[in-house]
């Protein structure tokens, strides 16, 4: 069986028929990049958010030792210089 073409339509509709399935492709390809950009900028947001847990942690740690460091001293057990210095280190 040949396939009859009259006036051109079977070429038109092949035509369209590529042109939709390119529009198709490309609109594929537009989503897969969009959901790969959300994927990345997911990625930073919880690399950022594990950062600042970790240095609240980190001064938290820190708040504590010049805590105990500074009843240390309340007591008499440590010089004061040792609670200056204290200080000083956790300002850097």
């Amino acid at each position: 069986m040949l396939p009859l073409e009259l006036g051109g339509r079977l070429s038109r509709a092949s035509w369209l028929l590529k042109r939709k399935s390119k529009f198709e492709s490309a609109k594929l390809q537009s989503r897969t990049l969009a959901c790969g950009e959300i994927r990345v900028k997911f990625g930073e947001a919880l690399a950022q958010a594990m950062k600042l847990s970790f240095t609240d942690e980190l001064v938290e740690a820190n708040q504590q030792s010049f805590n105990l460091i500074a009843a240390k001293v309340m007591e008499g057990a440590t010089p004061p210089l040792e609670q200056n210095m204290a200080s000083s280190n956790s300002i850097d």
